[in-house]
Order: structure tokens, then C-alpha cells, then sequence
């Protein structure tokens, strides 16, 4: 104890020594040597302290450390032994180039040699298997009195893992893309042939109706006219005019009538919109028997209706069936039915015309009449395929021809 009262710590050193040639009656004495050690102490404690508060903060971190006197391994961190799945008996004072992939010990050795300090990818391996790890091999310092390195290590695979399955998805991504990229570009030439074929259509429409109007309604319109001007001309106001000589003017008048009837049915036939299907179709059947066609028509639909576009489809494929008869087959028998379910019951709405004209070789089916009947049969098929339904037509030369069209109830169904 010093005289102020502070506590301090000695090293006591007892040598014992001869002091009979010193003056008066002293025999053997021990010579005390007194050190004072209590900054040693001290700074040994503090460096205790020190080195516990390291190894805290060390042990805390994420990343894994560890010291290493440039071969060996000296002291890790739990986030280390963690990453190697060992235990610190297992890693300490073991060559650190144990833990490294053997296709990376070269490039480890290398670096150290260099004092490389920033950080790079290795293989290192751990209890269980590889693990990719970024890590600069260490910075040197002075521990203990002697040169150590020391350096983080970071298991990336993880991270390696992540990047590969975003590698994958990008990859995947790209080959949706390019797909979805190419069906939008048939999808696009699609579009433009159909936009083609529907031009088409309606100049053939056009063309049609022209014909119609002209070898039809207009002959039997100038018929009547002339008919009348000739009565006019030899019957002068006053002139008696006998009974019957009317009657071919009128009799013209009311083919006028019928054909412009005709030509309007052709268009957009008023009783589709007022009567639905079955309806419309029975009304066609009745003008061509009055037309000498013998004719048979069943139907099963009565008077349920159809959405508007599969009524307009089915009477379509209906109307360019007849016209093809009437244009090709070379007879006037034939058959319409419309019916409510497939052959072997199922769900469908089924209209299918047949015909016992002279027929044609299926495989010559796109090279039949011209243009106009060509797109007539591809505007049939659009129509009945725009509702996810089925067009077949079968023919044997002279067996006659059948065309039939099933739309799924649930796509003809009005809302």
C-alpha cells in the first residue's frame, strides 16, 4: 500500500546472500528486490478485455472471420463455423487451404503472395459440400507479436442461387416472349388474310346481289314496262279495254314484287330478326317449293332462339348450301334439318344441308366454280369456326353433297 493510500501490486525477488566480510555481527541476509507490476497488469487486463470485447463483436457478425498467420488458422467466429458446419476443434490450427476447393488453392496461394486485398469468388468446402464464398484472403496485422492476416468470408451460394434461378427465369421470359412474339405475328398474318378474304367476300356479295338485281329483278321490271308501253300505245285514251288484257302486266308486277323480296331476303331476311332461325329457314323452304323444288325440312328447334350470331351463322352456311345447289348440283331435291344435339347426344346445335345432285371429288373441293364460290365455302367455315363450332362437307360424285355445321349449345345459347 503506498502512502496515498493506492493499492498496488509487487513482484517480490528473494535472493539470499553472505554478508559475513560486512561490518558488526551480521550473519546470512536476504536481499529483497521489489517491482512494481501494476501497469503490467493493467495493460494485461485491458488487452484481456480487449480481445473478449473482439470476440463478441466478432461472434455477432454475419459474415464469417477468421485469423490466420498466413497458413493456419488461429481463432474464427461462430458465422465461420457456421458456414464450414465444423467446430472450432475442428478448424483451429489447421491449414486454412484445407477449406478451399483443391481447383482454388492456386489462386488463394497466389494472392497471398501478392497481398491481394480485394475481395474474390472461391469454392470453399464445408462438412457437407461445396459452398461459393467472396472473400479477400486478409489484411495483415499484428497479433500477439506476430504478422496474422485476417479476413471476412461471405457465403454467397445463396446468392449464386438466386442469380442462376433468375438466369433461368430471364432465360424463360425470353422464350415466352419470342413465342408469344410469333403467334402475335401469325396471329397479325391471320388478321390480314381474313381481312383479305372478308374484302373479298363482300365484293362477291356485292357482285351477287348486282346479279340478282340485274338477270332478276330489273328483266322482270323492264318486262313489265314494256308490256305496259305497248298497251299504252294501242289502247288511246277512250279505247275499251276487254277483260284479261291486264293480267300479264300484273303477273309481271308481282314477279317484281317477289324478286325484290328475294333480293332482300338475300341481304338480311327481316323474319331472322322477328322469328329467329327456325322460322327464317322454313320460310326459304316454302319459297323454293314454290319454286318446284322438292324439298323436305325438319327441325327439332321450334321456337327457341339462338344468340344473333349463331343464327345469322347457321342461315348463312344454310343460304350459300342452297345457292350451290342451285348453282351446281343440277337438281331441285334436296334436304334441310336443323336439330338440337350431335349424333350421339351431344350437346349441339346441328344444321346440315343435303342435296341428290350430280356431286364432285372432295379432293378437288378448292378448285370447284370460281373466286366466288371458293371464299363462299371459306366465309362458311369463318362463321361456324368463329363460334368454336365444326363445318364438314362430304360429296361422291354423283351420290350428291352434304354440308353440316354443329356449333356447341353453350357458344349458340342467348344471353
Amino acid at each position: 500500500m503506498r502512502k496515498d493510500g493506492r493499492e498496488i501490486r509487487v513482484q517480490l525477488s528473494l535472493n539470499p546472500i553472505d554478508l559475513k566480510d560486512a561490518p558488526g555481527r551480521y550473519g546470512r541476509y536476504v536481499l529483497a528486490v521489489v517491482r512494481d507490476t501494476t501497469q503490467r497488469a493493467r495493460a494485461e487486463e485491458a488487452l484481456k478485455e480487449s480481445e473478449e470485447r473482439m470476440r463478441g463483436l466478432s461472434d455477432a457478425a454475419f459474415e464469417g472471420i477468421l485469423i490466420t498467420d498466413g497458413a493456419k488458422i488461429l481463432e474464427a467466429n461462430k458465422a465461420f463455423f457456421g458456414m464450414l458446419g465444423y467446430g472450432p476443434e475442428d478448424v483451429i490450427g489447421r491449414p486454412a487451404l484445407e477449406f478451399v476447393a483443391p481447383e482454388h488453392r492456386d489462386l488463394v496461394e497466389r494472392n497471398i503472395l501478392t497481398g491481394r486485398e480485394e475481395p474474390y469468388e472461391v469454392v470453399g468446402i464445408n462438412k457437407v459440400t461445396s459452398m461459393s464464398t467472396r472473400a479477400p484472403w486478409g489484411k495483415a496485422f499484428s497479433y500477439r507479436g506476430r504478422p496474422v492476416r485476417v479476413t471476412t468470408v461471405q457465403d454467397i451460394a445463396e446468392r449464386k442461387r438466386a442469380e442462376e434461378e433468375i438466369r433461368r427465369l430471364n432465360g424463360t421470359l425470353e422464350r415466352k416472349v419470342e413465342e408469344r412474339t410469333r403467334r402475335l405475328a401469325e396471329r397479325e398474318g391471320q388478321l390480314k388474310d381474313l381481312v383479305g378474304r372478308l374484302v373479298a367476300a363482300q365484293d362477291e356479295e356485292r357482285r351477287r346481289v348486282a346479279y340478282d338485281i340485274h338477270d332478276g329483278l330489273t328483266q322482270v321490271a323492264i318486262a313489265a314496262h314494256q308490256h305496259l308501253q305497248t298497251f299504252a300505245e294501242s289502247h288511246p285514251p277512250g279505247s275499251r279495254v276487254e277483260p284479261g288484257e291486264l293480267d300479264r302486266a300484273l303477273s309481271l308486277v308481282q314477279r317484281v314484287v317477289r324478286e325484290a323480296r328475294f333480293v332482300i331476303e338475300g341481304l338480311r331476311p327481316a323474319a331472322l330478326d322477328d322469328f329467329g332461325l327456325a322460322a327464317a329457314l322454313r320460310m326459304v323452304v316454302e319459297e323454293l317449293r314454290k319454286e318446284g323444288w322438292e324439298i323436305v325440312y325438319e327441325e327439332s328447334l321450334g321456337t327457341e332462339r339462338l344468340s344473333p350470331e349463331a343464327e345469322t351463322g347457321l342461315y348463312r352456311v344454310a343460304q350459300e348450301a342452297i345457292h350451290n345447289v342451285r348453282k351446281h348440283a343440277e337438281t331441285r331435291e334436296a334436304g334441310l334439318k336443323l336439330t338440337l344435339g350431335g349424333p350421339h347426344g351431344e350437346q349441339k346445335v346441328r344444321l346440315e344441308v343435303k342435296d341428290r345432285g350430280q356431286g364432285f371429288d372432295p379432293l378437288t373441293l378448292t378448285r370447284i366454280g370460281g373466286p366466288g364460290e371458293r371464299i363462299g365455302l371459306a366465309g362458311m367455315r369463318e362463321r361456324i369456326g368463329l363460334l368454336d363450332g365444326e363445318l364438314t362437307i362430304t360429296s361422291q360424285p354423283g351420290e350428291g353433297t352434304s354440308v353440316t355445321a354443329e356449333i356447341p349449345l353453350k357458344n349458340a345459347k342467348r344471353d
